[in-house]
């Protein structure tokens, strides 16, 4: 449930080979349908999205989007072009930290978003065991966010230029 209303999906998802694909309706303000579908060729991935369905005028849209991804450990990076904007993530994942940075280009204007994870495990002496439930390592687990401030592009001589605004 979210303040513009009820969300609700379901799906349906499968391969064949490299191929991959994804059937979904739900309801956002009216139903909706969508449909992925990718191909993968470590460490490479290519999908596509195209999803039909009410606007909250109820005016019927069409969003669509082309995604284009690289994994090879520990490094990610993906770049998605949709009908709303340009996404994108270069993330590094080695146990027990992660980061990811995502960007982000709307019509709205640009945001960055830095994300970070860690993961430790610690033992446990053998006399606190019990204490603790059987458990002998304890997890020390976290996230640290840091949300980049939405960036409105200004007119200036040559072209436009990031100004920073205060709205989050």
């Amino acid at each position: 449930f979210s303040p513009s209303g009820p969300t609700f999906r379901l799906g349906y998802a499968g391969s064949e080979g490299s191929f991959t694909y994804a059937l979904g309706v739900g309801y956002r303000g009216g139903p909706t349908l969508g449909l992925r579908a990718g191909y993968v060729a470590p460490p490479f991935s290519l999908g596509g999205r195209l999803e039909l369905g009410p606007a909250p005028s109820l005016a019927p849209f069409t969003s669509f989007g082309l995604g284009l991804g690289y994994q090879e450990s520990p490094f990610a990076l993906g770049l998605d072009l949709s009908s709303s904007g340009l996404w994108g993530f270069l993330e590094w994942q080695e146990a027990p930290f992660a980061l990811r940075l995502e960007g982000r280009q709307e019509a709205t204007g640009a945001r960055l978003q830095l994300l970070g994870s860690y993961a430790f495990r610690f033992p446990v002496p053998e006399e606190a065991t019990l204490a603790l439930g059987g458990y002998e390592e304890v997890p020390l687990e976290g996230r640290v966010e840091l949300l980049g401030r939405p960036v409105r592009g200004a007119r200036v001589e040559g072209g436009l230029a990031p100004v920073a605004t205060d709205a989050p």
